[in-house]
């Protein structure tokens, strides 16, 4: 779910990052990810829709998030490109359904 249901695809159009500031900052909001508290979420930014180029940094480890309590999230990823930042925020929404 973290990844939109595409599991690390990178040319998936459910998972394209947008720009409301002509390129500075690109954004991808994700709803409804069921995440566990203190589980390593790992994730990556793709440039260029390629593997080719993809941040944190090229060949290095991915990057990655974890949550402080068990629940129903949206998460914005967002990615600062003249620092290469890659930063995801997390809210929680709800609680986990008790029957999952």
């Amino acid at each position: 779910m973290v990844a939109n249901d595409e599991d690390w695809n990178n040319d998936a159009a459910i998972n394209l990052m947008t720009t409301a500031d002509e390129g500075l900052t690109y954004t991808l909001t994700v709803t409804g990810a069921e995440l566990v508290a203190n589980a390593t979420y790992r994730y990556k930014i793709v440039e260029k829709g390629t593997w080719n180029e993809y941040f944190p940094n090229i060949g290095g480890d991915d990057a990655t998030f974890t949550v402080e309590a068990d629940g129903i999230y949206t998460l914005t990823y967002v990615y600062t490109v003249a620092t290469s930042l890659c930063e995801v925020q997390a809210t929680k929404t709800a609680d986990l359904p008790e029957n999952r």
